[in-house]
């Protein structure tokens, strides 16, 4: 605690004497800190409401204070595995939550508030590293390693063979209006079938005394219903060709393959 008593009194040294009221704000800012965890801003204001040219009646608290949040602070030191030993520790740089701490790795140890941080490495050369830790009040000296690749271990990274994407094959109307008259037709496929069986159990009830239009008439609705339905199972096909056509196309593109037909149609 004299230590520390004796610190706040050459920064009192270094700098102009704080005011009553800065005194005041930095007592109150200094346990409003704490209890938010921000351990190093806490210090700060503490170690200024310590100095003598605060007021008495609240400095030995903050005296106090100080002590225990200095206490509470943890610390890390950050430590090189592989390389050159000293020479590659001289060309590191390490930052906290993008914040340089140092410029080289010197073995001091580097305080931090009580939580998670991310604490990168980089060398001049370029090569980099990234840890995530959790520090906690009251761990001092946490050893951070890092191990600084070699030039063997640095690889290329290898990339996938990306296919190029299928090129998209254009479509017309063509499927579209087959399949509608291929509805259509079904359509008339079952009108024509049902009134015809409909005309022939008419024809049944009436023979052999039938008239010679009816018979007719209802060979007509029985030759229309064939011819819909021939009509309706060829549109249908010609719809689900036009449909399929372009994708195999596509397909046979992409693979680099050609396919020639040849003959008469």
């Amino acid at each position: 605690m004299l230590g520390l008593v004796l610190g706040a009194r050459s920064v009192a040294a270094e700098v102009a004497a704080p005011t009553e009221e800065r005194c005041l704000t930095a007592y109150e800012q200094g346990q409003r800190l704490r209890k938010k965890h921000a351990l190093l801003a806490s210090r700060a204001e503490l170690l200024l409401c310590a100095q003598s040219a605060c007021p008495a009646t609240f400095r030995p608290e903050c005296v106090q204070w100080l002590a225990e949040v200095q206490e509470l602070i943890p610390s890390i030191v950050v430590r090189l595995e592989g390389g050159d030993g000293t020479s590659a520790a001289a060309d590191v740089r390490v930052t906290v939550d993008g914040v340089v701490v140092a410029e080289r790795l010197d073995g001091v140890p580097i305080e931090l508030d009580p939580g998670p941080h991310v604490v990168r490495f980089a060398s001049k050369t370029g090569l980099k590293s990234e840890q995530t830790i959790v520090v906690i009040e009251g761990e001092r000296l946490r050893v951070l390693t890092f191990t600084l690749p070699t030039s063997t271990q640095v690889t290329t990274p290898q990339h996938d063979e990306v296919k190029p994407p299928l090129p998209s094959a254009s479509r017309s109307w063509t499927p579209w209006i087959f399949a509608g008259l291929g509805t259509v037709a079904l359509g008339s496929f079952a009108y024509f079938g049902a009134t015809g069986l409909s005309k022939r159990h008419e024809l049944e009830q009436c023979t052999p005394r039938c008239q010679q239009g009816d018979i007719d008439a209802t060979g007509r609705r029985f030759l229309v219903a064939d011819v819909s339905l021939a009509v309706s199972i060829v549109s249908f096909g010609i719809a689900t060709w036009s449909w399929l056509t372009p994708r195999v196309r596509a397909e046979v593109s992409s693979s680099g393959a050609s396919i020639q037909i040849s003959g008469a149609f």
